[in-house]
């Protein structure tokens, strides 16, 4: 692999940045990274209870991001936050609102149905190779940091 090559795949990386900013216009104070939370939920929601521990290992990230996150979500009126858990009290779930279930139906789902008919004439393989590398990407550069001491 040469650098040029790594300065193309890091240059994609922000073309995926550019990607998510041209989704719709959210609700006032509503965030791109939001609706990950929400859909989220929504995939868990399979399973008896969420959690919010279940949230993080999901999304990848740490438990006091997804619960700052969370915590802007329930004063939004998506995110309704459950501390009574009956098995254990130091448990938080969440679970969606109808304003979470609704911005999730438009914002995830529409908007995705959508933009698979623009983008049908992509090749499928190619979209498959490039999360694969992406993820494979993520994952070495986490177990490995590359830190300079100047």
């Amino acid at each position: 692999m040469t650098p040029n090559l790594i300065r193309e795949l890091l240059d994609a990386c922000f073309y995926g940045k550019q990607i998510i900013e041209k989704m719709p216009a959210l609700p006032l104070g509503m965030k791109p990274r939001h609706l990950h939370v929400l859909h989220a939920v929504e995939i868990l929601s399979a399973q008896d209870i969420v959690r919010i521990s279940d949230v993080s290992k999901v999304l990848r990230t740490t438990m006091p991001s997804i619960t700052k996150l969370i915590n802007e979500l329930e004063e939004l009126d998506t995110l309704i936050k459950n501390r009574a858990y009956s098995k254990d009290h130091r448990v938080t779930t969440v679970n969606l609102t109808p304003l979470g279930k609704k911005y999730v139906a438009k914002y995830i789902h529409q908007y995705h149905c959508k933009l698979a008919e623009l983008l049908s004439s992509l090749n499928e393989q190619d979209c498959r190779t490039t999360v694969h590398t992406l993820k494979i990407m993520a994952q070495l550069m986490e177990k490995h940091p590359i830190q300079f001491k100047l």
